[in-house]
């Protein structure tokens, strides 16, 4: 039953909760519960770190994630922030002279979108840079627009 606070059936009764008095109950359970089994869950993993990620809402495409990470060796919290997801899958295909065309991604936009992009953000918080898409090859065919956030060919260059 360790950890079994952490489940959806939890939410489901915060938002079941009909009053103040009722919301208390549950904060107060879920306090003492993480206090209680957050430790064991520790202790279980092995971990130098344990890092959380909460979802705000019914997905993390469309509402924040709240982080946090603890230094286990020190019981120290390290880092809590919120985040945004605001990825998006590109779809490309790269000529290669001699090879069979590929084909295009659909440009559906899966999770993964979503999960990286808010790994970015709080590896940029971190301290890592966050993700160039410059290129070191000059390439006179695209223009990239930093400020749309798009790459789009040249009109000159619409056969490419």
């Amino acid at each position: 039953s360790k950890g079994s606070f952490l489940e959806k059936d939890w939410l489901q009764r915060a938002h079941e909760a009909d009053s103040v008095l009722k919301l208390r109950v549950v904060a107060e359970e879920l306090r003492q519960r993480s206090q209680r089994d957050l430790p064991f869950a520790a202790d279980a993993s092995q971990a130098d770190w344990f890092f959380l990620v909460l979802e705000r809402g019914d997905n993390r495409r469309d509402a924040p994630v709240d982080t946090y990470l603890w230094d286990l060796r020190s019981n120290k919290l390290l880092m809590s922030t919120r985040a945004k997801a605001s990825g998006g899958l590109v779809s490309a295909r790269i000529n290669v002279a001699g090879s069979k065309p590929g084909h295009y991604g659909s440009g559906a936009q899966t999770g993964a979108a979503q999960d990286c992009s808010i790994a970015s953000q709080i590896r940029t918080l971190a301290g890592e840079l966050p993700p160039n898409f410059a290129s070191a090859t000059p390439t006179p065919n695209a223009v990239f627009a930093p400020d749309a956030g798009t790459l789009s060919a040249r009109s000159s260059d619409a056969g490419l």
